[in-house]
């Protein structure tokens, strides 16, 4: 359900929350004790993890019909300003 991959600049952990089934295997995971010190990406996490951190970016993936696939990035909190200058919003 989650892995932690280290090697890089900081580690980072990735847990697909499809195979989850609910708040109380969120809460197993403990994913609030490692977000100050990794980058945490959770796959269809929608719901269940939006709590564990102030500031988050929800990457929405659209794919066409030609198989086409666009990415939006949707800052939440009020850091992301700072950090994405003025392509914010």
């Amino acid at each position: 359900m989650a892995r932690v991959h280290r090697g890089g600049r900081v580690p980072l952990v990735h847990v697909d929350a499809y195979r989850l089934s609910g708040m109380a295997d969120v809460d197993d995971l403990d994913l609030d004790a490692t977000t100050d010190e990794a980058v945490t990406v959770v796959e269809w996490g929608h719901g269940l993890v939006e709590q564990l951190a102030d500031e988050h970016l929800v990457v929405e993936l659209d794919r066409r019909d030609d198989d086409v696939r666009t990415a939006r990035l949707v800052p939440v909190g009020p850091g992301w300003e700072q950090r994405l200058g003025d392509g914010a919003g």
